[in-house]
């Protein structure tokens, strides 16, 4: 009998020094699901070492004229499906104007499903080894694929599902090619379908990734094919990537690129990296010229990380093209043209 109030007393005084880690328990069963917020600024300044300083550059993404220049300010917020969730990311400035519908670059509801999560709404392609965010790319300024191969967002349903050993697959159906952007004055969405499966691979030292859209467009004779893949890997402080993507829509367009790219880190305060690529324009759909044109760019960079959340980049560029599509002179005069460009770039990112 002793024993027995010893216990009992000895529990009711232990009482209130366990009740906050029930409280805790029961709190977090309870607690609402976790919204994680993020963001980015991308400002550059560039000039024209030989075109004339008051044109923008072509075969860019996003360049403008020489002098300084906000890219990129981006909000996004986000919620892991479990078992549901979202994801919203908002874009202002420049870059918003060729990506964003209504500034919004994506917008989607997700549902944890069976091994994988169904995403619904709007979101960016699958294609390309460049992203659009400047921070999370190797070089500052976009390539030849990302410009003229690669789709940009779109709208439909997604499922993606880890299968393990570091593979995950994914397919989509979606409205036509491209969702509505700012840089298409009334464009509505198309109503036929679009499908697309892709394949990414994640192993120790080596990634790779291949993806295959198909559709038509409704004012289209022909369906439109892409496919698209790189492989990556990882030498110590050498990190190396090779992109390849064809494009083709019956015989009047047919576009092929590659991009080799290497990033090597030097430090925690300093990185190299350097693009090679080549795009081969055969029927001269996407660079305007009626018997087919090529070009290609040699880029290098030096990038200066401050912190965790900051970063520095210098960069040089020189494009050729097949034809003469540089300005030499200015919008003033009577415009000289030349095949040959060459730029620099000073860009500051900051992210959380």
């Amino acid at each position: 009998m002793k024993t027995t109030r010893t216990l009992t007393l000895a529990l009711l005084l232990s009482a209130p020094l366990l009740a906050p880690f029930t409280a805790s328990a029961e709190d977090a069963k309870d607690a609402p699901p976790k919204i994680v917020w993020s963001g980015l600024v991308d400002a550059f300044y560039t000039v024209n070492l030989t075109q004339a300083q008051d044109v923008a550059n072509v075969l860019r993404a996003y360049d403008g004229p020489t002098g300084f220049n906000l890219n990129w300010a981006k909000l996004g917020a986000s919620m892991n499906a479990e078992p549901a969730g979202f994801k919203i990311d908002l874009g202002f400035g420049p870059e918003s104007v060729f990506t964003t519908n209504f500034f919004v670059l994506q917008g989607y509801g997700s549902l944890k499903l069976g091994p994988g999560v169904l995403d619904l709404g709007q979101f960016t392609t699958s294609a390309g080894f460049e992203l659009f965010e400047s921070n999370l790319n190797w070089l500052y300024t976009r390539g030849l694929i990302y410009q003229y191969i690669v789709p940009t967002v779109h709208q439909g349903v997604r499922y993606t599902a880890d299968v393990g050993n570091g593979l995950t697959l994914q397919g989509s159906i979606t409205n036509g090619w491209e969702a509505p952007s700012g840089a298409v004055i009334n464009r509505e969405l198309s109503p036929r379908k679009t499908v697309h499966v892709s394949a990414f691979y994640a192993g120790k030292g080596m990634t790779g990734a291949f993806t295959v859209y198909y559709g038509k467009e409704p004012s289209a004779t022909d369906a439109r094919l892409l496919l698209d893949g790189n492989v990556g890997t990882t030498l110590g402080a050498l990190e190396l990537n090779l992109s390849a993507a064809y494009r083709k829509e019956g015989d009047y367009d047919q576009r092929f690129g590659v991009n080799l790219s290497a990033r090597y880190t030097l430090s925690d305060a300093l990185k190299v990296a350097g693009r090679f690529e080549y795009l081969d324009d055969g029927k001269g759909a996407a660079l305007g010229f009626v018997d087919g044109a090529n070009a290609w760019n040699v880029t290098a960079a030096v990038i200066h990380p401050v912190g965790a959340n900051a970063e520095i980049r210098a960069e040089v560029r020189y494009d050729q093209a097949s034809e003469d599509i540089f300005a030499k002179t200015g919008l003033e005069t009577e415009t000289e043209f030349a095949n040959n460009s060459a730029t620099a770039h000073i860009a500051v990112m900051g992210w959380f």
